[in-house]
């Protein structure tokens, strides 16, 4: 796709590469999302923070945490900020693997940052663990312990 417009003469820039790596990666293709990626970056592009959550979500979907975790560390190390989408992607993928404890952690490091007054949503419901996300802070309850999670 890429080589057909750039013969066409037609340079594709970030949005391009962007949106055809959301493309792949809603597909479950994310091995094409990010050949893409890695295209994109040797063309001398600058992924935004759109195409960082694109490869966030794809690898969550499929499955692979390590992936996701990757990508956002490499997103964080190279000075893109993550938003309200991405901790969610994170977030939300952590849950659908049960991985509470690691959620939690980064639900303290979400407080610390200035996306966190942002957010108010539910992460996710598993088992007999839920976690709550509000505005201005959060809460983890058991329904085991007698406490009702909505």
């Amino acid at each position: 796709m890429v080589d057909s417009m750039v013969s066409e003469g037609c340079s594709p820039d970030v949005v391009t590469f962007s949106t055809l790596i959301k493309g792949y990666c809603k597909a479950g293709r994310v091995d094409d999302g990010l050949e893409l990626f890695s295209e994109m970056c040797q063309r001398g592009l600058v992924a935004d923070t759109i195409t960082y959550n694109a490869l966030i979500h794809g690898f969550c979907k499929v499955g692979d945490l390590n992936g996701a975790q990757d990508i956002f560390e490499e997103m964080v190390s190279s000075g893109v900020c993550p938003d309200t989408i991405t901790f969610r992607s994170m977030l939300a993928g952590l849950c659908t693997k049960a991985e509470l404890q690691k959620g939690l952690t980064m639900l303290e490091d979400l407080q610390k940052s200035v996306v966190c007054p942002l957010l108010t949503f539910v992460l996710s419901s598993f088992g007999d663990e839920c976690i709550y996300i509000q505005s201005f802070g959060w809460r983890a309850s058991s329904v085991a312990s007698g406490e009702v999670c909505n």
